[in-house]
């Protein structure tokens, strides 16, 4: 997946681009010019693959669309 396409499952599953830039340890605006197509480091999509990853095999969490930020950077 491209970075554009991580990010978009992230947003999916209810994430704000803050709350993103703030797991994966870059700014809110790199986030978004990753969403308009910008290229992002290695680091920086290896981080969106393991954020992504981590949601989809929680098993408290069966791959489904209800895991949200909680607004203090943890998930639900």
């Amino acid at each position: 997946m491209t970075a554009k396409e991580l990010l978009n499952a992230l947003i999916s599953k209810g994430f704000l681009q803050r709350e993103i830039a703030k797991e994966v340890g870059v700014s809110q605006p790199t986030i978004h010019r990753a969403l308009r197509g910008s290229s992002v480091s290695y680091e920086t999509g290896k981080a969106l693959e393991r954020l992504l990853e981590s949601l989809e095999q929680d098993p408290g969490n069966p791959e489904s669309n209800d895991t949200a930020p909680t607004g203090d950077g943890s998930v639900l």
